[in-house]
């Protein structure tokens, strides 16, 4: 299969490009693939319209939408749909979509920034700005969390904790490797097939 065969040729552990783009996590995508046997994930129209959607809205959340090849992928949409377009343009497009995906939802996640421009003992507080009684505040953080995968949540419990005692620059390495580490899980796979379905995801 197309795909296949350009992730074992485009990617290595060091580093994986394809069309020149840099791809942040070469073994998370191969990972992801293989669980599905290697299938197309963005072979329906909607679905790459709405993530063409989501990534041009990041600018609304202080991120350039260039950062997620907005620009090549919407040209890259149009290519792969003409007649006479060749299996490694939309395995290309295919895998340069997903990886636009999850390293939005990265970004969104963790925020986007060079650690090492800040001194390691540096931190911030935060405050809670209520607009509704606290009791109604809790009930929907509750019910936030307790709808998310109970893997994600265990590791984002464990790592909570263990980043307290890092630097910000070790901190933010640590949340990469557990970042990759959930896009592993199969919950991963099912809420990138939500998404691309347009429905809630079913956590198991």
């Amino acid at each position: 299969m197309a795909i296949e065969a350009l992730i074992y040729d485009a990617f290595d552990p060091v580093s994986a490009e394809i069309r020149s783009l840099r791809i942040a996590w070469p073994g998370v995508i191969k990972e992801f693939y293989a669980q599905r046997e290697f299938r197309p994930v963005w072979d329906r129209e909607a679905a790459v319209s709405d993530l063409l959607r989501a990534l041009s809205a990041s600018r609304e959340d202080g991120l350039d939408p260039e950062d997620y090849y907005l620009s090549t992928l919407t040209t890259l949409a149009t290519k792969q749909r003409e007649p006479g377009s060749s299996d490694e343009l939309r395995a290309g497009f295919d895998l340069l979509c997903t990886e636009a995906l999850l390293r939005l939802a990265y970004h969104l996640s963790f925020g986007k920034v060079d650690p090492s421009s800040f001194d390691t003992a540096w931190n911030y507080g935060r405050t809670l700005q209520l607009d509704r009684p606290f009791d109604v505040e809790l009930e929907n953080l509750v019910a936030a969390i307790i709808s998310k995968p109970r893997v994600a949540v265990a590791m984002g419990k464990e790592f909570f904790y263990r980043q307290a005692e890092l630097g910000i620059a070790a901190a933010y390495d640590a949340a990469s490797q557990i970042m990759a580490c959930n896009m592993m899980d199969e919950s991963a796979l099912e809420g990138v097939q939500a998404f691309i379905e347009k429905r809630k995801p079913r956590w198991q």
